[in-house]
């Protein structure tokens, strides 16, 4: 079975919706831009392994991530991304405060942190299910990939595949130059995740980035577990 399904891409919400049923936030909705191209024969016999070869190559990355759930309710965040470390930025809806989450792998930690009120939890980083665009693509089995077409997705040159099995549709928009995911759909009984990934940049990052400020309180929470549902 493809590993590569519903249950993995509503994983990487689980930091957001843990931190919206703590602050009550409701998100707001969001909007789509495709814009299909002729499909070519060439495309079409293109191997994806090569593509996704290419994403797996890109060692740190910062971009944007919209993420539409079921019902549209929606979330724009900035994710940083280094070697495994992860730091994702949202904002409160209803009062604008940052939401930080950090996934640092040299603590082998998951932080959750509100500057405003200067706090951290604390748990572990394995089982976190908190994922880059780039882990999501290690679980695509190859194999199971079936070309749609060529599409300019947000003004990017994207290669559009189809992977999973009967009880999972999912689609998955590769940017051509890099390999990185613009747009993963996956629609089950549960309804359609969309999570999108713009403004890609690939300057150097600063291991900073990843580390949690200065005197801030930690509330170490590792006995517990992070809900994912």
């Amino acid at each position: 079975m493809n590993k590569f399904n519903a249950t993995k891409v509503l994983a990487g919400l689980v930091c957001f919706a843990f931190i919206v049923s703590l602050t009550g936030c409701q998100p707001a909705a969001s909007s789509e831009k495709t814009k299909p191209v002729n499909q070519t024969d060439s495309a079409g016999k293109e191997d994806p392994a090569d593509l996704l070869k290419t994403g797996q190559g890109i060692s740190e990355f910062s971009c944007t991530v919209n993420t539409i759930l079921p019902g549209g309710k929606s979330d724009t965040s900035k994710l940083w991304f280094k070697s495994g470390n992860l730091r994702l930025e949202a904002s409160n809806p209803e009062n604008g405060e940052k939401i930080v989450t950090i996934l640092n792998q040299t603590d082998k930690a998951l932080y959750m942190c509100q500057p405003g009120q200067n706090t951290a939890m604390k748990m572990p980083a394995e089982g976190s299910n908190i994922t880059s665009p780039k882990e999501q693509l290690q679980a695509i089995e190859t194999g199971t990939m079936k070309f749609l077409r060529d599409e300019l997705y947000d003004g990017k040159k994207c290669k559009v595949y189809q992977t999973g099995d009967g009880n999972t549709a999912e689609i998955v928009w590769l940017l051509q130059d890099k390999g990185l995911p613009a747009r993963i759909e996956t629609a089950d009984d549960r309804g359609k995740v969309i999570i999108e990934y713009k403004d890609y940049k690939f300057d150097k990052i600063d291991d900073a980035v990843f580390k949690i400020p200065g005197g801030m309180q930690i509330i170490d929470m590792s006995s517990r577990q992070i809900p994912t549902s």
